[in-house]
């Protein structure tokens, strides 16, 4: 996957854990706006540090 296409989709995925955590600490929910955010940011890593699968050549 092409670096910008990485760092539009890391970025995205950043804001929405962040705007989801805002909105789980407004509602009260302790456990669940710290999940949030450790799943948006696991996410966000994941993406740059797990190689993305390549296709093998055929032996035929």
């Amino acid at each position: 996957m092409p670096k910008n296409i990485k760092i539009v989709v890391s970025i995205i995925t950043i804001l929405v854990a962040l705007i989801t955590y805002y909105v789980e600490h407004y509602l009260g929910n302790e456990f669940m706006k710290w999940f949030v955010l450790s799943l948006g940011i696991f996410m966000a890593l994941s993406l740059w540090l797990f190689p993305e699968p390549k296709k093998l050549k055929s032996l035929d």
